[in-house]
């Protein structure tokens, strides 16, 4: 693994990664006599994607792939089956393995910084997974990984297969089509499943090989479709430092609607064109929370009657919330002045926001998209909710707040 300009060669354990980084903080390389962790690829599969993730274009050689200027951080977590598909054998693999592998890349991550920043894993596998890869990918999306996952060949025309039918907020589900933007189907009886976020190549797709046929090879099936989002997902990383939780609202939201692939399940089609013109020229998303009113005692027929509530502002697929009550006094710029911070201060806001007017009786707050595009219309919602008990033969009074929030998405030049 070469990082920084070195080289390490490290043994085994822990998939080398706590002897690697405990050798950089002592010395910069491992002990070349170890037992070392290469990752070789038993079947040509992790060739073939890497190959259409990162193949140099324009050279006169083999093929192009997505990005060509990109480094790949090849991660071994599958052994061959003694069985074969179509004539060849599969990989199996296990779900502890892939946990420790994906794990291995939040660590290099974590210790080598922007040296070694991971922004994208591709899961060009599926079946049999349950909550230990879930929280894993989890922990994924809270470094910063987008993971690009096929859905699967079975033909199963309602859903995709684990984990791509996890639908995290870090994830993105491939389907296949192919070249005349049909699900795609290959040998007989396998075809691409339904249920992706986005569909790519999946069918005679022309790759690097390790294989016997020579150094470049044919892929079918949505191994080959969920690499062209990992390309993708690390180029627009190039130009548009986004979040999981953006980029897939870039990834997605660019997508183009194709009718032939979304009647069937297969979302919509990749358009890596759409997706960096929305994030590097588009308009934002903008927006207001508007605040009137204030909280105090003598809104109620009883001034001892306790009295609280929360506000719940909700931005796309963030909450964010606010907690009063009535031994406070909170007027309309306190309330506008902490939503603005808590959403500020959220790692995974899709929008920042900033008191723009204030006054004990009336605040705003603005909020903006983040990111770029026509795809950052979030749904939005302002709920206040009162939770003060009178006592016998008392009231409260309405909600001391009116709280409105609007919200339009940007533009594509």
């Amino acid at each position: 693994m070469t990082v920084g300009g070195y080289v390490y060669n490290c043994p085994a354990g822990d998939h080398g990664v706590s002897t690697l980084i405990n050798s950089v903080a002592y010395d910069p390389g491992c002990d070349p006599a170890d037992e070392q962790t290469t990752a070789t690829d038993g079947m040509d599969h992790g060739t073939l994607n890497a190959g259409i993730i990162g193949a140099v274009g324009n050279n006169g050689a083999g093929v192009a792939g997505v990005n060509w200027n990109v480094s790949i951080l090849p991660l071994k977590a599958c052994a061959l089956e003694d069985q074969s598909r179509g004539g060849r054998e599969v990989p199996s693999c296990d779900e502890a393995d892939v946990v420790d592998a994906l794990q291995a890349a939040i660590d290099i991550k974590q210790e080598f910084g922007a040296q070694a920043d991971v922004v994208a894993a591709n899961f060009s596998f599926n079946h049999g997974y349950g909550q230990a890869l879930k929280d894993e990918m989890v922990l994924a999306g809270n470094d910063g990984i987008t993971i690009a996952v096929a859905t699967g060949d079975d033909c199963n025309n309602t859903s995709a297969a684990t984990p791509a039918s996890f639908y995290l907020a870090n994830e993105i589900a491939v389907s296949a089509f192919d070249q005349l933007d049909q699900r795609a189907y290959w040998q007989s009886p396998y075809c691409s499943n339904a249920g992706g976020n986005v569909s790519a190549p999946g069918k005679n797709v022309l790759s690097t090989d390790t294989t016997d046929v020579g150094p470049y090879g044919y892929q079918q099936g949505t191994s080959a479709s969920a690499p062209f989002v990992a390309g993708a997902v690390a180029l627009v990383s190039s130009v548009c430092p986004l979040t999981p939780k953006m980029m897939f609202a870039d990834i997605v939201g660019a997508a183009g609607d194709i009718p032939s692939i979304y009647s069937w399940g297969g979302g919509k089609r990749l358009d890596l064109g759409n997706a960096i013109t929305d994030c590097t020229t588009g308009t934002p998303g903008t927006g207001q929370i508007n605040i009137s009113g204030s909280e105090c005692l003598s809104c109620y027929n009883y001034p001892e009657v306790p009295s609280s509530g929360t506000i719940t502002i909700s931005v796309g697929t963030s909450s964010y919330y606010y907690y009063w009550n009535a031994d406070g006094g909170q007027d309309s710029a306190e309330l506008a002045s902490a939503l603005a911070s808590d959403i500020n201060s959220d790692p995974f806001r899709v929008v920042t926001a900033q008191v723009t007017s204030s006054s004990p009786g009336s605040a705003t707050v603005t909020i903006s998209s983040i990111a770029k595009g026509p795809w950052t219309a979030f749904a939005t919602d302002a709920t206040n909710i009162d939770t003060c008990t009178p006592p016998y033969g008392g009231s409260c009074a309405p909600d001391p707040w009116n709280i409105t929030i609007s919200y339009a998405g940007g533009s594509r030049p």
